[in-house]
């Protein structure tokens, strides 16, 4: 479980930090990352611990494995982080497949409708 925390935790702080530069692309800023911009590990290993936790949660309250929850939680603090708002998940299991569907509070109704807006969970 603690290398997966931190390998999560990395995976967060790439991310951050891609998407930190991109920003920097946007504005025709041709340069490194200053160590000032850069993604403060402590806190991508907090929000990864966080999402365990999160996920703890998530593999009661939906009846899925650790792993699925873990892909949901992944997928929440994504869409939080792009969004805002709140996530609200619906499990759905029938002809062999699992699925999460999720909507977003700060989306519109049309957006939250599109049949691609779900996680793929292992049965």
């Amino acid at each position: 479980m603690k290398k997966q925390v931190m390998k999560r935790a990395w995976e967060i702080k790439k991310e951050a930090d891609r998407k930190t530069k991109n920003q920097l692309l946007n504005h025709n800023i041709f340069r490194e990352l200053k160590d000032s911009e850069k993604a403060i590990f402590a806190i991508c290993l907090k929000m990864a611990w966080d999402e365990v936790k999160k996920a703890a949660e998530y593999s009661e309250e939906y009846e899925v494995s650790m792993d699925n929850a873990l892909e949901m939680v992944a997928k929440e603090t994504e869409l939080v982080t792009e969004y805002g708002g709140e996530v609200a998940w619906k499990v759905w299991r029938n002809y062999g497949k699992c699925r999460a569907y999720y909507t977003v509070s700060t989306r519109s109704k049309y957006a939250n409708s599109k049949k691609d807006n779900f996680v793929a969970l292992t049965a």
